[in-house]
């Protein structure tokens, strides 16, 4: 929100899968699913992910146990719509 106040505008992708790094290289699923995202669908600045990592976001929020110091649950946990909402094209795109 600070960025796009300042007039910068960004566009990423949010992607799970198996990573391995070191001071040398890099191998990584989520990564490049990520950067597929971004550099194929994410044609105009947003944040989005794909249904399938959306779903196992969903799925691990629903199954956790509390996760708040007073074992309540937070917005993400209640409502993970409101955060990770659905744009026209079908996309889900991050909502802050």
């Amino acid at each position: 929100m600070n960025l796009a106040s300042n007039g910068v505008f960004i566009r990423g992708g949010i992607a799970i899968g198996k990573h391995f790094e070191n001071e040398r290289m890099i191998v990584s699923e989520g990564l490049i699913e990520a950067y597929l995202l971004e550099s194929k669908q994410a044609v105009f600045p947003r944040i989005i992910t794909s249904e399938d990592t959306f779903l196992r976001l969903a799925d691990a929020l629903t199954s956790a146990g509390p996760d708040r110091w007073d074992d309540g649950p937070t917005s993400v946990t209640r409502c993970i719509d409101r955060h990770l909402r659905k744009d026209r094209d079908g996309v889900r795109f991050l909502h802050i």
